[in-house]
């Protein structure tokens, strides 16, 4: 199933770093990038991926230094394990992946993802969507009595309400430039939301 994969950016150690202060930069053509061997990436990807996966609360979520935003950082967290081809069924993180995706289907709710304004697409709860869609490509269904499948074809259904919404001139987003007729608002919460409908068509969802 060709599933739209994010790769996760993982690629711990490999970053380079700026030279020092008062150091005059080779040019590129002097200063290559050091060779990486497959191993070695695969390596680095490992160990940042344990470090995620220590970074999880006891409720199976993610959360930033804050304490906050914990939608969001579950989101991107579960994103980078399905990425890597780590699902509750395959994979050292099985349990880990099924603890966050069971947090993510409990209070990700899918039929509301305008904001508190009733207005704009909140991009946050779209990308929740495109994170269970991603799920449920690699074969996973249910999760702790979580029907994924349902919740998905539940979110899809809103989506493609409101982008009726959109075109029947009821618009959600503020009316300027950047709005796009037959979207769900500015770019990027259009972009989020095509992600999720090309997910959805290519999980047999019917869109």
């Amino acid at each position: 199933m060709g599933l739209i994969k994010i790769r996760a950016w993982l690629c711990a150690g490999m970053i380079l770093l700026p030279a020092a202060a008062g150091e005059q930069t080779p040019p590129a053509k002097d200063k290559p990038f050091p060779e990486r061997s497959a191993e070695q990436v695969e390596a680095a990807i490992d160990k940042a991926l344990e470090y995620v996966e220590a970074a999880q609360g006891a409720d199976g979520s993610w959360q930033n230094a804050y304490r906050v935003e914990r939608e969001w950082e579950t989101q991107w967290a579960l994103l980078s394990f399905l990425s890597n081809g780590h699902t509750p069924r395959n994979g050292p993180y099985r349990e880990t992946v099924e603890k966050g995706l069971a947090w993510l289907a409990q209070n990700a709710d899918m039929t509301k993802f305008l904001d508190r304004y009733g207005r704009d697409v909140e991009v946050t709860r779209v990308r929740s969507l495109f994170t269970l869609l991603q799920a449920v490509g690699f074969g996973t269904v249910k999760v702790q009595n979580q029907d994924l499948v349902i919740l998905c074809e539940r979110g899809v259904q809103e989506l493609l309400r409101l982008q009726h919404r959109n075109q029947e001139g009821a618009r959600i987003a503020t009316q300027d430039a950047e709005f796009l007729a037959g979207g769900w608002g500015y770019v990027e919460e259009s972009y989020w939301c095509t992600l999720c409908l090309l997910s959805a068509r290519q999980c047999g969802i019917k869109v």
